[in-house]
């Protein structure tokens, strides 16, 4: 009895010995591919760093400058089309890193380029000092810290408009189509812009309404004149905050949305065009 007991003690024993050698067996493998791997990406790394030691980058205050001084520079934003939706610099591109490369036979040689991210990314380094030299664009520098940076900076920003934003909130002002309409009646110095597709303000708009699309507000900002009371309105009011928001950020500071909408205006049988 007391050999059987022995016998079974001796089972386990072995049975414990074999799975902890298995478990350090394969800590050790994984430690080796992992050491292994980890060299592999500071290699890389190093190799990027190395070619992209001299790339040439503009800080904020630099950029600033030759924005404000009106020197020609191409912007372009390399991040995706939902990040730069929500914020980007004005007048700067979309070209997602992607779908860079791809596209650079379509970009003129000779400008000034200004690549940007969130931060100094190691595609970004690569990108200014290796893939655009390399195709003869010579003259391309990168946005030190980003974007990021240029925000901590306090420099201007482009938004897309959050409604559930705060300080996008605090952009806008609103009116209703029975104060619109007061405008109207007893107002000059006032600008009506209708920010829908032009399928859609062709078949009927508020009387003396403009058609500006609202994807088009930013490249058309200098249409709509400084000093006047800008009211813009869409069918569902989302598109006129947003059209709002941007025209605050382009400088425009007396902007109004219409709070309820053409679909309300319509149904009070207040004056409308074709």
């Amino acid at each position: 009895m007391k050999s059987e007991k022995n016998n079974h003690l001796i089972a386990i024993v072995v049975g414990i010995s074999l799975i902890v050698f298995v478990v350090i067996i394969t800590f050790v493998k994984s430690s080796l591919n992992g050491e292994n791997v980890d060299q592999k990406n500071k290699e890389e790394i190093k190799k990027i760093t190395d070619e992209t030691k001299n790339v040439k980058y503009f800080t904020t205050k630099e950029l600033l400058k030759k924005i404000s001084s009106g020197e020609s520079v191409v912007l372009i934003d390399i991040r995706t089309p939902e990040e730069f939706q929500i914020e980007h610099l004005q007048n700067s591109i979309n070209i997602p890193l992607s779908t860079l490369e791809a596209t650079l036979p379509n970009l003129r040689k000779g400008a000034l380029y200004v690549l940007i991210d969130n931060s100094n990314t190691l595609e970004l380094l690569d990108l200014a000092g290796n893939i655009f030299p390399k195709n003869d664009f010579d003259s391309t520098f990168y946005l030190q810290g980003g974007i990021t940076e240029w925000k901590n900076n306090f420099a201007p920003t482009i938004s897309g408009g959050n409604p559930n934003s705060i300080s996008d909130q605090a952009k806008v002002n609103y009116l209703s189509s029975d104060k619109l309409k007061e405008v109207i009646e007893k107002e000059k110095n006032f600008l009506i812009i209708d920010v829908r597709q032009k399928s859609n303000f062709v078949e009927g708009h508020i009387k003396g309404a403009i058609n500006l699309y609202l994807g088009d507000i930013e490249g058309k900002i200098s249409e709509i004149p400084l000093g006047k009371k800008v009211i813009v309105y869409d069918d569902d009011t989302i598109s006129a905050f947003q059209a709002a928001v941007r025209l605050s950020d382009l400088g425009r500071a007396n902007v109004f949305s219409l709070s309820d909408g053409f679909g309300k205006w319509k149904e009070k049988n207040y004056p409308i065009e074709k």
